[in-house]
């Protein structure tokens, strides 16, 4: 939640490719739900199946 919240609150939340571009409107959507029980090193592999599932490294903001 804390992550989401820096995106609310500066438009980028870190994000490098996020901050060359022009603040505007965008929508975010949440793909899944992490359970308490995860590690960190297992939610880091959900979001990189994410990225490649929706190639939002070759097609979009992510470059990590």
């Amino acid at each position: 939640m804390g992550r989401w919240s820096s995106y609310a609150a500066n438009g980028h939340g870190g994000n490098r490719l996020l901050m060359e571009r022009p603040r505007v409107n965008y929508a975010v959507s949440i793909l899944e739900v992490a359970s308490p029980d995860m590690s960190a090193s297992d939610i880091i592999h959900r979001e990189a199946a994410w990225k490649t599932k929706l190639g939002s490294r070759s097609h979009g903001l992510n470059a990590n």
